[in-house]
């Protein structure tokens, strides 16, 4: 008989917590276990700041990088990645990492707890409620729908050109690459009508119609079928380029916000 333990040995662990949050053990004492039981890898993946028994802080979070990263010097031929197990925080797909903070891990877990400081008043009982009511009863159909949402929302689709620079992180399980005629398409532009525009928002809802798929994906055929009504190249570029220009805009705002917030903190400190 075939012996599937040798077969399918598991070499990795992408889930594990410290002393930093509700684990048993440092970083290093989970190294050093994971190397006993033969892993390759592992992810130190505490609690994301909006957990209000569990959670860490960004500015935790950042020690702890500093913290794998002296570790990971001890043990090179050890993979050892920095993550989160970031808590969802509304039906719209919130979730408790700060835009542009998210750069800093390896690998970004998400999911529903019960003690999580929610967006919204309604988000408690919108979806936090359903992890509390299976106490009482099994959830409905409606609310297992709700938490199905913010997952989405979450992870839906969106649209961005890539570069020398990104395209060794496009990753064809994780995104769909689209090659256009950029004599007729500018990719700005296109980019502007798939994540702002109403009108491919109503094709693509048409398509999933009738699906009972949980993750609503995309395929190049979809991508092929969708209507666009395009001006001039010059018209497009100059549309494209404003948008691209206020998404950099709006990253500044945010990261200067952030930092505000860091320096403010501290002189109250």
């Amino acid at each position: 008989m075939e012996n599937l333990y040798d077969k399918y040995k598991i070499i990795a662990d992408y889930h594990t917590h410290t002393v930093y949050s509700h684990g048993k053990g440092s970083i290093e004492d989970n190294v050093k276990k994971a190397i006993e039981k033969g892993l390759k890898t592992i992810a130190i993946t505490d609690h994301g700041s909006k957990h209000f028994i569990f959670g860490v802080s960004e500015k935790r979070l950042l020690k702890q990088k500093e913290e794998i990263v002296q570790i990971r010097k001890k043990y090179p031929d050890f993979q050892l990645l920095f993550g989160v197990e970031s808590n969802i925080t509304g039906i719209d797909g919130g979730y408790d990492i700060t835009s542009g903070f998210e750069n800093n891990f390896d690998i970004i877990l998400c999911g529903f707890h019960k003690p999580v400081w929610a967006d919204k008043l309604s988000d408690y009982t919108n979806i936090f409620y359903n992890s509390y009511s299976h106490f009482i009863y099994e959830p409905t159909k409606e609310q297992i729908e709700k938490n199905t949402k913010a997952y989405i929302n979450l992870i839906k689709s969106k649209c961005s050109p890539i570069s020398e620079q990104t395209e060794a992180k496009c990753i064809t399980s994780n995104f769909l690459r689209c090659d256009f005629d950029t004599g007729k398409l500018y990719s700005w532009y296109f980019c502007y009508q798939f994540n702002e525009g109403k009108g491919f928002e109503q094709q693509i809802e048409m398509y999933h119609q009738g699906t009972t798929l949980s993750v609503k994906k995309l395929n190049i055929k979809t991508i092929g079928e969708l209507k666009i009504a395009l001006p001039d190249i010059e018209k497009q570029r100059t549309i494209g380029n404003l948008y691209r220009q206020s998404m950099i805009q709006n990253d500044l705002m945010v990261k200067q916000a952030e930092d505000i917030r860091k320096f403010t903190m501290t002189l109250i400190r």
